[in-house]
């Protein structure tokens, strides 16, 4: 419980930093930043269930909102963010197993910021297994 609240504490973290400073795919720090955002947003249910529900409930919605952050400063982010948690089913996934409105409203609002990647083409594609 002890690794969720300190991860929590990180995602929390990096949402004030993306709310002001734009990540760039490219760098190998900002790479990492993503990369870990994305990971502790779609645990698989096993870790997730060794811990309380409310404190991966927590931990899911502070990932969303710091990719939310991410996502709205940069196109090159959200198209990232897109090909890994849309195309691979893992939002979904994730929005499946919130257990608050809270988490839920966040994932959503992380996949409303996905959906606006340019081009529209891409989002079609990568999340037209999701949406059919």
């Amino acid at each position: 419980l002890a690794d969720v609240a300190t991860a929590t504490a990180g995602c929390r973290l990096a949402a004030q930093v993306t709310s002001y400073t734009v990540l760039d795919a490219a760098i190998a720090a900002h790479a990492r930043v993503l990369a870990a955002l994305q990971m502790l947003l779609c645990r698989d249910e096993q870790a997730a269930a060794a811990e309380e529900v409310a404190a991966d409930d927590e931990l899911v919605a502070a990932a969303a909102e710091a990719l939310v952050f991410a996502c709205m400063r940069s196109n090159a982010v959200k198209h990232t963010v897109l090909l890994t948690l849309g195309r691979s089913g893992l939002l979904a996934a994730a929005i499946g197993r919130a257990s608050s409105a809270s988490t839920l409203s966040r994932l959503l609002n992380l996949l409303r910021a996905i959906a606006s990647t340019e081009p529209t083409g891409d989002v079609r594609e990568a999340l037209a297994p999701e949406i059919s």
